[in-house]
């Protein structure tokens, strides 16, 4: 949202009576413009930038009479042309950027006549809401388009890191591609809204790093289960692992025929029926088991599994994986070499195949004996779904560490890596095509350790650099005043943000601009000014004068920033 906003009319350059032309034209030129003729009065004056007139980076829709033509940022100081004087009748002129077209019949009687005019929310409030709302939608759109590019970055490329120094945005952009990239639509103006979507949504995780954080909290590790007093050490999938998991299962679902999952939904149905029925008989046994084999007992019900013991073991008991016999059963497996070739089934089910064969006997006489056979229940293919994993803070752990043999998943999706903890004698690690990670990183942060070139060339960076928000509450002037401390030409990189950044005298050579440059976030203001600028952006830059990144030279300007 500006301050301030324009309308000018162009199709009357010599005033009432005179020739008309069609100043749509001027905005279809390949540097598009604005023109006005020369008179001695105020609307000249301001359309040169006299008198608080026209700046660069001000917001103008061009109208004839009632009816707005486009809404254009201006992006050059006023010139003279000969030519465009030839063609087009006006005088002097402006180059604008075109934001947005209107619509054809679109007409409005909220604009007074004359040449050019400015408009403030306080004085011309319904005039001043029209444009703005206009604006904004333009703002929603560009933020998209630039967000959407990301998005294909990232679909292209699996792993992104949003680099740029604090207050830059990272995080914030970083949710607004999940939410596009889970629920392919607009983003959410409402960040509360869109935190709600986000968390109630399976396939969104959001992880923070920090220096102590290890492959086992992050892939897979060991953890302590107590059950009757007794200590068992367990592997255990963490949050990389398990996620990895969900979306390598949608990612094998979505290749099925609709045959294929009506009868894996119906088959895990009576699957979880058998479940009960052995629940209850372990339960109501006086020896508290179930009888698998003559010598081989199920002794306990858990969530994903049988737990199953001989008569004389002297191990203890093992674990019989529910997902395993669903699979042998799917996959119509008979004998126990069966079980031992398919590889569909864990390494446990192999490498127990005559326990796994007798359980999945049990279940088809359950079958049988209720006399249930399958139904063609007519289910819909199941849609892949795009899982979003973000790191925050990626760079404050020991990366190498932390992703151990997933180095090489991240770069060959779909490949089958081994970790060094099995789960259920299975040690094997899919990093799917369908999920997606987006890493943020704090590139001030001189604490924590360098990404080396092997993860480094496994990610696509972006650089977040600040920028000016159209927001309510922006202290452009502040932004303007403290980003000179970082680089020299603010002004020209406010009109074209692709410019090359001049280091300031203030800045130590050692950095680069784009790495420490604080960003806008920390000047979206509204009654707390003076509470933002001494307890956060002041502290900053006294840090980064202790430490080096900005130069003596910058104290002064600092101290009267109060």
């Amino acid at each position: 949202m500006k301050d301030r906003y324009w309308h000018i009319q162009m199709f009357l350059p010599e005033g009432k009576g005179g020739t008309k032309i069609d100043s749509s034209l001027m905005l279809k030129e390949e540097k598009a413009i604005i023109g006005t003729g020369d008179w001695d009065d105020i609307q000249c004056r301001h359309f040169k930038g006299e008198q608080d007139g026209l700046r660069i980076g001000d917001v103008i829709m061009v109208r004839e009479g009632s009816r707005p033509l486009a809404l254009c940022e201006i992006i050059s100081n006023y010139f003279h042309s000969d030519e465009l004087s030839n063609n087009y009748l006006n005088s002097w002129f402006r180059y604008v950027e075109v934001l947005d077209w209107a619509d054809q019949d679109e007409s409005s009687s909220l604009f007074s006549q004359g040449t050019l005019k400015k408009l403030y929310k306080t004085s011309d409030t319904r005039s001043w809401n029209y444009i703005n709302e206009w604006y904004k939608k333009v703002l929603l759109r560009m933020k998209e388009q630039k967000t959407q590019k990301i998005v294909e970055l990232l679909l292209n490329k699996n792993q992104i890191i949003l680099q740029g120094a604090p207050g830059t945005g990272k995080t914030y952009l970083a949710k607004d591609i999940a939410e596009k990239m889970i629920f392919d639509n607009t983003i959410s103006a409402d960040k509360k809204v869109q935190s709600e979507k986000l968390k109630n949504n399976n396939q969104f995780k959001l992880v923070q790093f920090h220096p102590s954080y290890s492959y086992e909290d992050f892939v897979r590790g060991i953890v302590v289960n107590t059950d009757n007093g007794v200590a068992e050490y367990i592997n255990q999938n963490k949050i990389l692992g398990e996620f990895a998991r969900e979306a390598y299962n949608n990612l094998l679902d979505s290749q099925k025929t609709e045959e294929e999952i009506s009868k894996k939904e119906w088959v895990a149905d009576q699957f979880e029926k058998f479940v009960d029925f052995i629940s209850e008989k372990v339960v109501s046994n006086l020896e508290d088991n179930y009888q698998l084999t003559d010598h081989v007992n199920i002794i306990a019900v858990e969530n994903d599994a049988f737990r199953y013991t001989g008569n004389n073991w002297k191990h203890g008991s093992n674990r019989m994986l529910f997902r395993d016999i669903i699979q042998a059963f799917l996959d119509g497996n008979k004998t126990r070499q069966d079980i031992k070739n398919n590889n569909n089934l864990s390494g446990l089910a192999k490498q127990h195949a005559s326990y796994y064969i007798r359980a999945l006997d049990h279940f088809r006489e359950y079958l049988n004996d209720l006399k249930i056979t399958y139904t063609d229940s007519s289910k819909n293919r199941v849609k892949l779904n795009n899982y979003v994993l973000i790191i925050d803070e990626i760079n404050r752990a020991n990366l190498s560490a932390v992703l151990g043999e997933l180095l090489y998943a991240l770069e060959y999706r779909g490949e089958i890596v081994e970790s060094m903890y099995a789960i259920d004698g299975d040690n094997e690690l899919i990093l799917p095509s369908n999920l997606y990670i987006i890493g943020t990183m704090n590139t001030a942060d001189r604490s924590v350790g360098q990404i080396d070139y092997a993860i480094r060339r496994r990610f696509a960076f972006v650089d977040m650099l600040p920028t000016i928000l159209e927001v309510d509450g922006f202290d452009s002037d502040l932004f303007r005043e403290i980003s000179k401390l970082f680089i020299q030409n603010i002004e020209e990189y406010i009109n074209d943000t692709t410019v090359i950044l001049l280091p300031s005298d203030h800045l130590s050579s050692e950095f680069r601009p784009e790495d420490v440059w604080i960003g806008h976030s920390y000047f979206v203001m509204k009654d707390n000014r003076e509470l933002r600028l001494k307890y956060e952006i002041i502290p900053i830059l006294k840090e980064y004068l202790k430490d080096g990144i900005l130069k003596d030279s910058a104290k002064e300007i600092i101290q009267n920033l109060v």
